[in-house]
Parts: structure tokens; C-alpha cells; sequence
């Protein structure tokens, strides 16, 4: 379609106006400008058709420069001597740039690594072309207590010196998430062990830190294939929640390495945690009693309330289901109070 627009205004009759303001007029004119209406309503087309697939700077980029050359070239079809258009082209350019190439948007200024921007990106485009990576979190265990024993200059010099040292390693991407943990990516899993490796042996050995010589205390997660897990969001909810467990225990051991089942598991109990919110909303929280039967006086004499959850097909969660996440997740607290209730009405 461009190639034969483009033609077809070649052949059609073009119209100069050459007093004190110098445009184009005509046949020619009126039809690239109606071309120039069509590709932008195209280009919103396809904007809300892939939406879905499209990262938000880019959706903000193409938004951006389609409302700036529609209004450069409505304004310049209704002043043919006011020359937007090649000014507004050269502002998307800048746009463009701003938006998805500028480097800084996608850099940790303190440490010279990328940010979590940087990270998403790298994994939806991976994820987007089912093409497997290899991570490795390194989660600085106690950063806290160099915080409280050195100045914050000190302290912001060693995360430095680190951060330099995770960025020499081989095929290694270093994002920055916290300051007492980076998400190292790598194209290739042979590369991760290696930079695995190293790094151990690294800190094994002392640190210089505001003239004294300390050991940093660290642990290492190992994700050794990335398609165990259906996206970047998954995979990144997975290091928050395992650095999360390790800052809480930092006593576990040294290196992690996340299987797929270790994912299952981690599914598994999120699925249950989100019936269980979705039973305390719905009311779907039901006590069941027991009676107690006294064999001295032959009667029954009480009933031990038990606590079970209604699935929305009409089957039930047993205790041993979600008994151990309520308490993790601190349901449990509102599962009390709901099936208290219920036994003061009985």
C-alpha cells in the first residue's frame, strides 16, 4: 500500500505557491495528506488490536507521536504557510529516543547496573519468543548490620566494588532490584555456573570497607531455566518472595536452586491462598460439629466444631489443605473469627 501511494503521487499533479510563503498545493498534496490519515488510523488500529503484546513505553511512544504528526498536519492543512510536519517528525524522532532507547531509563545511576525496567524488558521479549535464560539472585544478607556499623558513604563504595564485580562476569546482565540484591541474567546456562562459581569464591574472601576488612554475607538463587515459569511477572513475584524468606532466615543454605516443582508448589499454594480470600468474600467459610458422646451419662454432652471451606463446585477443602497456608499467610486469624461466629449462633 505504501509503495503504490507513493507512485500514485509521483503521477499526480503537484502545485507551488511561491510569494512571501513557500508550500505545495494540490492534487498530489490531498492525497498524501489522506494517506497520512489512513496509516495513522492503521497505526491505532493495530495499537488497540496488540495491546496485549505491546510493552507500555512502546504503546506511550506510538501514542505520543501519532497525536503529535496528526496535529502538525492538521495544523499545516489548515495554514499551508505554518511548516510543521518537518518539525514535528524530528520531535518524534526525539520522542522515540526518550522513550525506548534512552539508556539512563534503563541504568541504576548508584551502581552502574540496570534497573527492573531493564529486566522486564529483557524477559517479555524472551518470554514473548519462548526462548529459555538462566538467573542468579544474589541477596546480601547483612547489609543491615554494615549500615549500622559504617557511614553511608562507606557502605554505598562496597555495594559499588560489588556491583563491578558481578558486571565483569561473562555474559552476565546485572539488574539492580534492592540495594541488598541484584538478578544476574544470562543467555546461556553454562555461563551462570560459572559466574555462580566465581562469585562464591570471591566472598569467600574479605571486603574493604571504610578502611577495616570485613566479610560480606551472601546467598545465591539459581533459576537454571526460566521456561519452568510462564512469564516475567511470575518469575519476578518468585526472587521477591524467595529474597523475602532469605533476608527473613538469612541462616539457609548458601545457594537455592528453583526446580519446577519447587514452582508447582509455590502455584499450588497461591491458588489455594487466593480460594480461600475468595471463600471469606463469598461465604463459602463452614463449621461442621462433632459430638462429643458421654459414656457415664449416656448422652452427648458437647460437639468440637470443625472449620471446612466450600469449593465453588460444591466440594470441600479439608483442613490439611489449607490449615498450614492459612496460618502462613495469617487467614487463618479471620477463618477463626468467622467459624466462631458461627458456633455462638448454633
Amino acid at each position: 500500500v505504501m509503495t503504490a501511494a507513493t507512485a500514485l503521487v509521483c503521477i499526480l499533479p503537484i502545485d507551488f505557491e511561491s510569494g512571501t510563503e513557500v508550500y505545495a498545493y494540490g492534487s498530489a498534496v490531498n492525497f498524501t495528506y489522506g494517506m497520512c490519515g489512513f496509516f495513522i488510523l492503521a497505526i491505532c488500529a493495530g495499537i488497540f488490536m496488540y495491546l496485549g503484546h505491546l510493552s507500555v513505553r512502546r504503546t506511550q511512544s506510538f501514542i505520543v507521536c501519532v497525536i503529535t504528526i496528526a496535529t502538525a498536519g492538521i495544523v499545516q492543512f489548515i495554514n499551508h504557510g505554518f511548516l510543521v510536519m518537518g518539525f514535528s517528525s524530528a520531535l518524534c524522532l526525539a520522542l522515540i529516543f526518550i522513550l525506548l532507547e534512552n539508556p539512563e531509563s534503563y541504568m541504576d545511576r548508584d551502581s552502574g547496573c540496570y534497573n527492573t525496567t531493564a529486566l522486564f524488558a529483557y524477559m517479555n521479549e524472551h518470554y514473548i519468543n519462548e526462548e529459555g535464560f538462566s538467573i542468579l539472585g544474589l541477596h546480601i544478607n547483612n547489609l543491615h548490620f554494615l549500615n549500622e556499623k559504617y557511614a553511608l558513604e562507606d557502605v554505598k563504595d562496597l555495594l559499588t566494588q560489588i556491583a563491578e564485580v558481578i558486571i565483569h562476569e561473562q555474559g552476565a546482565y546485572v539488574c539492580k532490584r534492592t540495594d541488598w540484591e541484584y538478578i544476574i541474567v544470562f543467555d546461556k546456562l553454562e555461563d551462570m555456573r560459572k559466574c555462580s562459581d566465581n562469585l562464591q569464591a570471591r566472598f569467600d574472601n574479605a571486603w574493604m570497607i571504610g578502611g577495616d576488612i570485613t566479610r560480606v554475607d551472601v546467598s545465591f538463587t539459581e533459576v537454571p531455566d526460566s521456561l519452568i515459569v510462564r512469564d516475567s511477572e511470575e518469575m519476578y513475584d518468585l526472587f521477591r518472595k524467595f529474597g523475602k524468606g532469605i533476608k527473613k532466615d538469612p541462616s539457609k543454605e548458601r545457594v537455592t536452586s528453583i526446580t519446577k516443582e519447587i514452582v508447582d508448589v509455590k502455584r499450588y499454594r497461591k491458588q489455594i491462598e487466593k480460594d480461600i480470600t475468595e471463600a471469606i468474600e463469598d461465604g463459602r467459610v463452614e463449621a461442621f460439629y462433632q459430638p462429643i458422646y458421654s459414656t457415664s451419662k449416656e448422652q452427648y454432652v458437647s460437639a468440637e466444631v470443625l472449620m471446612r471451606i466450600r469449593r465453588k463446585d460444591g466440594s470441600l477443602m479439608y483442613p490439611n489443605e489449607f490449615i498450614p497456608i492459612a496460618e502462613a499467610t495469617g487467614q487463618i486469624i479471620q477463618l477463626g473469627e468467622i467459624v466462631f461466629r458461627k458456633a455462638c449462633r448454633f
